[in-house]
């Protein structure tokens, strides 16, 4: 069988081949070289390679003998998975010993595609393309190397110190490299082109001219030789006239906004060689359509309203939805103490629910069914209620309906509007259970609640009617059946964090729409978070301290049960020195049965969400269902990064037994393996969620093994069969990584299941 011949251009002063499939990766890819020399004898030991863009699953790079002035035989080559594009990236070779003379390095790339920057110009004749190097080069070196218009596109690394400049050297023998003879340098020139490019074939615009999808622009066809394309954008009327470029638009793709529904679109793509630039235009697009409506779909769920007592009445909002839906149907759901395992309620099909003494000890919540001319949609489940609790008992003769205090009373007084106490922890005392101390404006200090068992009805403190109330210092809940709702804190401490002997450990408690900085729950019973906002917060120094979100087992053989986190943002936490403070939104070390549900997390450090085993404790029975996680960020300036740089996991786990991740959308890497240790998972499952693996390519089926996946939707990669790998940009509504996040799905996955 006759070898299908090689293709050789003469590029900057180098010579660059473009090897057959089999010469360059054995199979599967091709490759590109460039001739080197290497001045004194030493090892190989790596390659660093700037790489334009990459496409491909692998990176190849080998090192050739020269023969008769081309690559001859391979004598060490490496591989890398994943490249990046727009980076450098490094090669492991398997070292081998080399004399002085001349060489060539391959790279090339397998299932898939790179653009190794070869094409420099006649302007950089004589001026290596290929550095040896002792050691690793700076990142300042890096970076000049690959912006400046002569700089080296890649660098041999060699694991003894032998680099010297690359001039005057000969090359060793074409057929052994230990047997070193010299061999003539070949001339080489540069053709340039003979004019400037010249469009043949306008370029072409394919895809679906509908809100949401994707449309794609070829090159078209030209003449004299283009060496790069750019591409612009360009929104127009419905004529195709009157055109204005799109911002951001620089690529070859785009994907279709709301602000192009009846427009046209055009695409200049712009061809440029040594001699200069040619802009051309395509044709208009169709014009542009709106996603046709659907069945409405939530993009709010329903909110519930009123006392988690026997003989109170909710009343459910119907949330909010798209596609303008015409009527809501609700039905009342019975759930246990955790907010799992919801029943239906026979007859609770209204707006409104009055409690009844079964739902004592439970939790409710209302699913609404939204209906168009379309059809119905999935219903939308709101937050499970706190526990419901006893109606309080009947006032004693004497007794006020509210108790007050205010940071300028006296716990000596009687705790009314008139004569209120100072602290918290008196009018606890003082309280019976089902009643509310009513905090009056102002600026408190630490306060501590603690006390003996009052009721299963919920001692309430809420700011007084129109005040205005910041609590300064920690607040320590060590009490049981309280609620905190609607003020300013610091941070909350639930349960016995440092053991106090004779301190009790604190059961059904709330922190309820609270702003703070950060809550700590600690070998504590039937906690909710619910609503509310957490953070920012600063650790190892920074503008405003504090720590991570946290549930943890100070107690030993105590551990959290019954946490439920729902509807709360939790932001900006952030590690001043990343070294001392590995600190995340929200961690998980501890706690049986913890669901975090419905929250946002942005502007955090490392992780959204961690969950290890550490305190004492071990995570068991967690659920992560329907929450927005933005891409981990280093907002601090601290840590030799600027401000936004993305440096972390969106959630990270290290437990392997009964994990449930439901209908998240995550703006960054999920990574359930976060410490490579695990080899088998149980009870774990990965459902409806939206983000990226950990890098394409990743083993589920060893990693992973054991997790059972449903329809989640993945940038770069899947792992169930029912899994989507988009290779490309998650469908949100936008892909912010601050308080403008908006992760509502959009487009085909607007109606994504949920769970």
């Amino acid at each position: 069988m006759r070898k299908p011949p090689r293709r050789v251009l003469l590029v900057m002063g180098m010579m660059l081949t473009l090897l057959t499939p089999a010469a360059a990766l054995g199979a599967g890819g091709t490759s590109s070289t460039a001739r080197f020399r290497m001045p004194a004898s030493g090892a190989a030991a790596r390659v660093v390679i700037y790489l334009r863009s990459s496409h491909a699953h692998s990176l190849v790079a080998a090192i050739h003998a020269s023969s008769h002035g081309r690559p001859g035989s391979s004598l060490t080559s490496g591989v890398l998975r994943s490249p990046k594009g727009q980076a450098w990236n490094t090669v492991k070779l398997e070292t081998r010993a080399l004399l002085a003379g001349e060489y060539w390095l391959s790279v090339g790339a397998r299932r898939g595609s790179i653009a190794w920057p070869a094409d420099r110009g006649g302007r950089c004749s004589g001026r290596p393309a290929v550095l040896v190097r002792s050691g690793p080069p700076s990142r300042a070196a890096l970076a000049r190397s690959h912006s400046a218009p002569c700089g080296a596109l890649a660098y041999v690394i060699l694991a003894t110190p032998h680099a010297v400049p690359l001039t005057g050297f000969q090359p060793p023998s074409s057929t052994s490299v230990a047997t070193l003879a010299s061999l003539p340098e070949e001339p080489h020139q540069e053709t340039p082109p003979e004019t400037v490019p010249v469009n043949t074939v306008p370029p072409k615009i394919t895809g679906t001219t509908v809100e949401g999808h994707s449309l794609e622009a070829s090159t078209g066809s030209w003449s004299g030789g283009p060496t790069s394309f750019s591409y612009k954008w360009r929104r127009c009327d419905s004529a195709g006239a009157t055109c204005a470029s799109i911002a951001g638009s620089s690529g070859s793709g785009y994907t279709l906004k709301g602000a192009d529904v009846g427009h046209t679109l055009r695409v200049v793509v712009t061809a440029a060689n040594t001699l200069g630039a040619t802009p051309v235009t395509s044709a208009q697009t169709a014009v542009i359509q709106a996603v046709p409506p659907g069945v409405p779909t939530s993009t709010a769920p329903p909110v519930l309203s009123g006392t988690a007592v026997e003989g109170s009445t909710l009343k459910s909002t119907s949330g909010s939805w798209s596609n303008s839906p015409k009527s809501f149907a609700y039905q009342w759901q019975d759930c246990n103490s955790a907010g799992a395992g919801c029943t239906t309620i026979g007859g609770a099909t209204g707006s409104t629910y009055k409690l009844k003494a079964g739902d004592v000890g439970h939790r409710v919540r209302t699913l609404v069914t939204a209906t168009n001319a379309a059809g119905s949609s999935s219903p939308a489940p709101s937050a499970t209620t706190a526990l419901i609790g006893e109606p309080p008992p009947e006032e004693e003769p004497g007794g006020s309906g509210e108790l007050f205090i205010s940071p300028s009373g006296k716990d000596s007084a009687v705790c009314s509007e008139v004569a209120p106490c100072l602290s918290m922890g008196h009018a606890f005392e003082k309280a019976v259970a089902g009643q509310t101390v009513r905090m009056l404006s102002g600026s408190y200090g630490a306060q501590t609640i603690q006390g003996a068992e009052k009721g299963a009805a919920h001692v309430v403190f809420a700011p007084a009617s129109g005040a205005s109330v910041k609590v300064t210092g920690t607040i320590l809940v060590v009490g049981s059946h309280v609620s905190i709702s609607g003020i300013g804190v610091q941070d909350v401490t639930v349960g016995n964090y440092d053991q106090t002997p004779g301190r009790p450990n604190p059961s059904d408690v709330s922190l309820l729409n609270l702003t703070g900085r950060n809550f700590q729950i600690d070998s504590a019973k039937n906690v909710t978070v619910e609503g509310g906002s957490w953070g920012p917060a600063s650790a190892c120094g920074g503008p405003v301290g504090g720590n991570n979100n946290s549930i943890r087992e100070p107690i030993p053989g105590v551990a959290p049960e019954n946490i439920v986190i729902n509807n709360t943002v939790i932001h900006d936490v952030q590690s001043y020195n990343l070294i001392e403070c590995h600190i995340e939104g929200l961690a998980i070390f501890a706690g049986n049965h913890v669901t975090v549900s419905n929250s946002k997390f942005y502007g955090n450090s490392i992780y959204d969400v961690f969950i290890q085993a550490n305190s004492g404790g071990s995570p068991n029975n967690v659920t992560l269902r329907g929450n927005w996680m933005a891409d981990a960020v280093d907002n601090s300036a601290a840590n030799g990064h600027p401000v936004g740089y993305s440096n972390g996991i969106v959630f990270g786990s290290e437990i392997s037994s009964n994990l449930s991740v439901i209908a998240n959308h995550f703006n960054g890497v999920v990574n359930i393996n976060d410490d490579g240790s695990i080899s088998n998972y149980t009870g774990t499952s990965m459902q409806y969620n939206f983000g990226s693996m950990a890098y394409a390519g990743y083993p589920c089926g060893t990693a992973l093994k054991g997790v059972a996946w449903t329809s989640n939707v993945w940038s770069n990669d899947k792992c169930g069969s029912s899994d989507v790998n988009l290779a490309g940009t998650l469908p949100y509504l936008n892909h912010n990584n601050d308080n403008t996040l908006n992760y509502t799905l959009t487009g085909t996955y607007t109606n994504w299941p949920t769970g």
